[in-house]
């Protein structure tokens, strides 16, 4: 009850106890203003559909007629085993040695003796071999005795737009491991059948006498107290696919893939990998029986197809076909992409990095990557927007190995986890610090591989845009580590900041015999092509200029140290950020991002931060916080005052470009708001 005094007031002022006047009518509601609601892009992903039965038998007549099976290599064939993974170091350096081992100090003892990095459990990739009645074995090798193995069998449900395997099937156990000359043999036997009962077959493989199966396996890792995961699908035909005459065939499959990049007005380059040698083909269409087919340029395991001669604006769907030297065909599901349309001035874009392990089990350390927050996020930006690309700016794995082959297979692990959302929207990948394949020869030494460079390992793994500066004599190449792209109005520049990587650049006590540069040093070649890229996009009208590279200019927790600053200690690393900004200010460069520190922050960086001479001031953005542990802020830097906005939470960036403005958002995992602030604007915000 209120007091007598309350209701007097209201009494003499007109106003009843809701505050409103009682002899004045409640005004209308005002009409909310109309807005335009746009459908994310997970809704679109599905649609056009794959090739009905009809469809694909039309395709599978029309391709046997292309190629003769016996134009495809015999080996390796289905069933085979898979690639090393590993080897055991003759001289081994524990993780935290790696960890530690670039410290900027000197080592007499022993720095001449080179060492190698300690492996990872598997030995030999995983394989799946099918016999004629279904039955089967999945078979894998590792270092070393393992206390605990569980596999599963499973189905694509055809409706899921981002093809994610669900499992129904635990493999049995498995028997006492084989020691070989190198490592340890194990064998888990599977009933594909006991998969196809009627209420199990989501995958209508009865209905379609043929389907893939998904698997995953899970080894107890006991050195390091987790469990190590591997995933893979095998393609097969059945016919009849139940009782006791059924027959099975095992098809050549994808073992990587497939991946959509380099998307334009006009076209896209596919890209995959197959369990055995295959000549290939990728069928593209709008959901019509009129389909294009684009080949191969030759038979083997790794497959890029340019896409050509496609109509701006359109939504395709595109399936890879595999045939193997028996004259077996798969046709995959494939994927969609979305070509651009002739004029593009509204759209966005995403951003995130960083998403080397994190601390768990199975999915959080992932062959080197935190497969579980990088799904996450990657999803979440399907389900909240319609991005056209997604910037990956460094650090996908562990790295800092030794081996060739265990480079290749984390960054092969990595694409196993980005691939449901990267067979839709291309992704374009940064070097960071942690993509170092490395000569080590003692801790606090070590330096790039001169054969094969982590810069060719790179190149190999991924398809991003040509027109990277040439490499001087003997140096690693610039090939898809350095590069620039359109979309619609923006102009996105990428460059590397760990290129040719050494611990102690010029000290002469340094054991390997050619010069290297420091963590986060962006070089004279890189500095001259970006400016001259810069140039010539604002010359062609591009409305926004960005730029991307793992190393921050301005590190607000956890790499203080190194970065471009290093501490301010290094007068040659300030002189080369100023220059690096005096080339983003003259051509009005709107944002730079970076990974290396996991959370986010951004910087207004002016004159003043600079502590140079700067035409116009750019923004500093930090996202990397896609899995990697985390960092806290650290408030000893110059700048900690003029930090707009920090946050730990894991994220993705969200670029919104509608015109001449431009609106960047960071999103957390769980679809909150961290930051939003308009980028066209450059002044600093409360």
């Amino acid at each position: 009850m209120r007091p007598l005094w309350v209701l007097t007031f209201f009494a003499l002022a007109g106003l009843d106890g809701g505050c409103r006047r009682r002899d004045t009518p409640s005004p209308p509601p005002k009409a909310r203003p109309s807005v335009q609601r746009v459908a994310p892009l997970i809704d679109e992903l599905a649609r056009p559909q794959p090739l009905h039965q009809d469809g694909e038998a039309q395709l599978r007549a029309a391709l046997r007629d292309r190629i003769e099976a016996s134009a495809v290599p015999p080996a390796p064939s289905v069933g085979k085993p898979g690639l090393p993974l590993a080897e055991r170091p003759d001289l081994p350096i524990g993780p935290r040695q790696l960890y530690t081992m670039f410290a900027n100090r000197l080592l007499d003892d022993g720095a001449n003796k080179k060492g190698q990095t300690s492996e990872r459990l598997l030995r030999i990739e995983p394989v799946l071999r099918m016999a004629s009645n279904g039955t089967g074995t999945l078979t894998f090798e590792t270092l070393e005795p393992i206390q605990g193995v569980s596999a599963y069998l499973g189905h694509r449900m055809p409706e899921d737009p981002l093809g994610l395997p669900r499992y129904r099937q635990r493999v049995g156990s498995f028997d006492d491991p084989v020691e070989t000359s190198k490592g340890y043999r194990y064998v888990l036997p599977f009933d594909l059948k006991r998969l196809l009962r009627k209420h199990y077959d989501v995958g209508r493989v009865l209905q379609r006498k043929g389907g893939v199966a998904v698997w995953r396996l899970e080894l107890l890792d006991r050195r390091r107290g987790t469990s190590v995961v591997f995933d893979g699908e095998t393609a097969f035909r059945c016919e009849p696919c139940q009782g006791e005459g059924a027959a099975f065939v095992q098809l050549p499959s994808l073992r990587l893939g497939p991946f959509i990049d380099g998307v334009g007005r006009d076209g896209a380059i596919v890209s995959f990998a197959t369990d055995a040698a295959t000549a290939a083909w990728v069928v593209v269409h709008e959901g019509s029986e009129e389909r294009r087919i684009y080949a191969s340029p030759a038979p083997g395991t790794s497959h890029e197809i340019p896409l050509i001669d496609l109509e701006p604006g359109t939504r395709f769907r595109y399936q890879p076909v595999v045939l193997d030297a028996r004259g077996e065909l798969h046709i995959h599901r494939g994927a969609t992409f979305e070509t651009e349309p002739e004029q593009l001035t509204r759209f966005e874009f995403v951003a995130l990095s960083d998403s080397r392990s994190g601390f768990g089990a199975a999915d959080e350390q992932y062959g080197g990557t935190n497969a579980r927050v990088l799904r996450d996020l990657l999803e979440m930006s399907l389900a909240r927007g319609r991005p056209r690309a997604v910037v990956f700016v460094g650090d996908l794995i562990d790295g800092y190995t030794t081996w060739p082959r265990s480079f290749s297979f984390q960054l092969e692990m990595w694409k196993r986890a980005v691939q449901p959302i990267h067979a839709h929207v291309p992704i374009y990948e940064v070097m960071g610090n942690h993509e170092a394949l490395l000569d080590v020869w003692a801790q606090g030494w070590g330096a790039d591989k001169q054969s094969p460079s982590a810069e060719d390992v790179f190149a190999a793994q991924f398809v991003n845009p040509p027109g990277a500066p040439a490499a001087p004599e003997g140096a690693p190449t610039y090939d898809e580590n350095t590069y620039s792209f359109d979309i619609g109005t923006a102009h996105l520049a990428v460059i590397n900041s760990n290129y040719q990587f050494r611990s102690h650049p010029g000290n002469p006590k340094h054991p390997a015999g050619f010069e290297g540069h420091r963590e986060g040093w962006v070089d004279d070649v890189t500095l001259e092509w970006l400016d001259a890229d810069l140039a010539q996009a604002r010359k062609a009208g591009q409305k926004h200029l960005f730029v991307f590279t793992h190393e921050p200019g301005f590190p607000n927790g956890g790499h203080v140290q190194d970065g471009l600053y290093w501490g301010g200690r290094i007068p040659e690393v300030l002189t080369r950020r100023a220059e690096l900004y005096a080339i983003l200010g003259e051509h009005g460069v709107t944002a730079i991002v970076h990974g290396d520190e996991h959370n986010y922050s951004r910087l207004l960086v002016d004159h003043e931060v600079l502590g140079a001479p700067l035409e116009q001031p750019v923004w500093h953005l930090v996202s990397g916080a896609a899995g990697a542990p985390f960092y806290a802020q650290d408030q000893s830097v110059p700048w900690a005052d003029r930090v707009d906005a920090f946050d730990a939470r894991q994220h993705y960036l969200r670029f919104l470009i509608d015109g001449d403005a431009c609106t960047i958002e960071a999103i957390s995992r769980e679809g909150g708001l961290v930051d939003r602030f308009e980028a066209a604007t450059k002044t600093r915000l409360p």
